[in-house]
């Protein structure tokens, strides 16, 4: 069960926003997209996801191009959680989890009524059903829409594989929250086999949580690849323009230092 992108490009008015690009990303991964601003990863995460239509290439799920997939099948499928979350009225925050489940209502779930608040809970979010989401925080609001994406694919289809697209699902998060909702990503992909994808900036998360990295620099793909070994003081030099070294914590695991 893949992802799969082949010669993948997108241009817009003659400019080029991402260089041909092909590969596959596996269900059960976390797949984490990092770069400089303007790279390219947010394209390339659309593209993936099916919320852009590519100026060349095909992508494919599961055997199917994603354009010959029915809109309904494939929000059954894939959840997507965009940088832009804006919700026009003041919802309560378990009516915007609930519209997670909207694709769901022709054929609903025998355990319906119990996925959102399940959603709400594991995203962390379960005390703020009833608070309207204008009245939150930037930080609780990217909860209550990361519960949103977890509610649409939360039940595993008869057939086929999960996605959750998260672009920059961190940014508005404290530590501890962020830690928190990428481990819980993780524990999706390893325990459930769904294939989760997220745009990054912090490296070090990439590297904490993350199977794979690809690494963008004006729109092209310049390495792909486990993050400790692709994720080095030479290519942090080279791409971001940075000095940086590695250090090891107590626990082994390996972190980049920078000035």
């Amino acid at each position: 069960m893949a992802l799969i992108y082949q010669n993948l490009q997108f241009a817009v008015r003659g400019r080029t926003l991402l260089h041909p690009l092909s590969g596959q990303l596996l269900a059960g991964q976390v797949t984490a997209i990092v770069g400089p601003n303007g790279a390219g990863k947010s394209t390339l995460l659309n593209l993936m996801c099916g919320s852009q239509t590519a100026t060349q290439g095909t992508v494919a799920l599961d055997g199917q191009v994603l354009s010959t997939w029915p809109h309904g099948s494939l929000a059954r499928r894939r959840a997507v959680l965009a940088q832009d979350n804006a919700v026009a009225f003041n919802h309560s925050v378990q009516e915007v989890v609930a519209l997670g489940r909207y694709p769901h209502r022709l054929c609903p779930s025998w355990r319906e009524d119990d996925i959102v608040p399940q959603a709400m809970a594991y995203a962390g979010v379960a005390g703020m059903g009833h608070r309207g989401i204008h009245h939150l925080s930037g930080g609780e609001r990217a909860r209550v829409h990361f519960a949103r994406v977890l509610a649409q694919v939360w039940e595993a289809p008869e057939q086929g594989s999960r996605w959750l697209f998260l672009d920059e699902p961190t940014a508005a998060l404290d530590l501890r929250h962020q830690t928190d909702l990428l481990q819980r990503a993780r524990d999706w992909a390893t325990g459930q086999g769904v294939g989760v994808v997220a745009v990054v900036h912090d490296l070090n998360l990439a590297l904490r949580y993350a199977d794979r990295v690809l690494v963008l620099q004006h729109g092209h793909c310049v390495a792909d690849g486990p993050p400790a070994r692709v994720l080095t003081p030479g290519l942090l030099a080279s791409v971001w323009g940075v000095d940086a070294w590695r250090t090891t914590t107590p626990a082994g695991d390996i972190r980049l230092q920078w000035v």
